[in-house]
């Protein structure tokens, strides 16, 4: 399974990242690996999920 963000959404994910550096030193980096698992995870067993729509 192939992914790709749209830009609005790379923007939104980096602007997330930034704010959590600024709460705390680190945090924003280990965010971006988060969403990275969780998007390989998805990738590997795209089906383990309920479908949002038909």
């Amino acid at each position: 399974m192939k992914f790709r963000l749209l830009p609005s959404a790379a923007s939104e994910l980096r602007a997330a990242a930034l704010y959590y550096e600024t709460q705390v030193s680190g945090l924003g980096h280990d965010f971006i690996q988060e969403v990275r698992a969780t998007i390989s995870r998805i990738s590997q067993w795209p089906e383990a999920w309920q479908p949002l729509d038909e």
